[in-house]
């Protein structure tokens, strides 16, 4: 048996400010053209379809427009629902998708339901567990918690995991939606961290997945390995954050023929416009961007060229430069960002605030401020715009 495993489509995300529809469905595509050159016809996908619980028309469409051309195809697709889902919605119509090969399991209703599937080895059972808290297992299965100690994730998956009536000598894949750590804990990005969610969710140790062959996580956008190689996060098909940058975004292909007989194949993604850094001062950026060639195709862009990529950009100026966020904008139209490295920027990190007498007038006061963060004397015409900011905000009134 030969399946794809994708996570953390995130579809409908938005990031700083940015729309991703076009590049999700792009990116939706490569992976179903991946699929067919590589003879896969089952898709496993193990959470965080959805960015929110409240998608977009957009996000839904594009979701069902990928759910269309995998039944179109005959591929098999199945789906549990991770935190950023709304599971009500994701379980709607699930007895309908299955008659199509579609099965999607959004609530936990005290089973961990299955998909038996069958090659020419027998049959292999694809067990799909969402997204779960502790709290949830426990109303199903109380005399599982009455020692309060063991009130834990852990504890709460270990049970929901017995309750399968699993057949160890069978082939059994997992999908879960959990944080799942093994020795170590896995690599974390910024997309992850910017929304609390890992941070709030206890540790699984991979101990409790010993009966499956594979288990296909979601929940971490790195893709990586936890514990053994046939314990996975997929990782999102796109970067979601800067921190994501440097990590390649690949998708896993598994094949399992006889039990325990696995192997792994990690496909690179490309897609429509990557996300990229660049550092320096504006006019040196700026003559590189126009060097470039806008359709080029190399690995270190994206799909549609250098110059359609996402960027975060430094500059390293030591003077001011005026307009400097627009006329950066006028070649990267996508610029995410921009921020500042020069020695009034590093000074600024390492200052360390003291001796300044809150007795002071506010105009003593910033002018105490400014001369010890940046060792010099505060313009007039930067002054009279941090008094109207102080106005506005009412720290100081129009008298001062």
């Amino acid at each position: 048996m030969k399946f794809m495993h994708l996570a953390d489509l995130h579809i409908g995300k938005n990031v700083n400010s940015y729309e991703l529809i076009e590049d999700q469905s792009y990116i939706l595509d490569e992976i179903l053209n991946i699929s067919d050159s590589n003879n896969v016809n089952v898709i496993v996908i193990s959470g965080d379809i959805y960015d929110k619980k409240q998608p977009s028309e957009k996000a839904v469409s594009l979701f069902d427009n990928f759910l269309t051309k995998c039944s179109t195809k005959g591929k098999t697709v199945i789906a549990i629902s991770g935190n950023h889902d709304s599971d009500e919605r994701l379980n709607f119509g699930s007895r309908i998708f299955s008659n199509n090969n579609l099965y999607i399991t959004g609530l936990y209703s005290g089973e961990v339901p299955f998909v038996e599937l069958e090659d020419e080895y027998g049959p292999i059972y694809f067990h799909m567990l969402p997204f779960i808290k502790a709290s949830l297992v426990k109303s199903y299965y109380p005399e599982e918690f009455e020692d309060e100690e063991t009130n834990s994730y852990q504890k709460a998956v270990d049970v929901a995991l017995k309750h399968p009536g699993l057949d160890y000598k069978a082939r059994n894949v997992l999908l879960a939606h959990q944080f799942v750590a093994g020795s170590t804990d896995p690599l974390l990005s910024d997309s992850e961290d910017a929304t609390a969610d890992v941070g709030t969710v206890e540790k699984i140790g991979t101990n409790i997945f010993d009966a499956f062959d594979y288990v296909a996580l979601g929940h971490i956008h790195i893709p990586q390995q936890v514990g053994r190689e046939n314990i996975r996060y997929s990782g999102s098909p796109l970067c979601y954050s800067a921190s994501e940058i440097t990590r390649e975004k690949s998708v896993p292909i598994v094949e399992i023929k006889e039990k325990g007989d696995v192997s792994i194949e990690l496909i690179a993604l490309k897609p429509l416009r990557k996300m990229r850094k660049i550092k320096g001062e504006l006019s040196n950026l700026i003559s590189a961007a126009r060097a470039l060639d806008p359709h080029e195709r190399s690995d270190e862009f994206g799909k549609n060229g250098p110059l359609e990529d996402y960027i975060f950009a430094t500059l390293t100026d030591e003077d001011e430069v005026p307009n400097s966020y627009d006329k950066l904008k006028d070649i990267y139209p996508r610029l995410m960002s921009l921020t500042f490295e020069n020695s009034r920027t590093k000074a600024l990190a390492k200052a360390e605030i003291s001796d300044i007498s809150t007795d002071k007038s506010f105009v003593d006061l910033m002018s105490d401020f400014y001369k010890q963060i940046l060792g010099t004397e505060i313009d007039e015409e930067d002054f009279d715009c941090l008094k109207e900011v102080a106005k506005e905000a009412g720290i100081i009134n129009e008298a001062d």
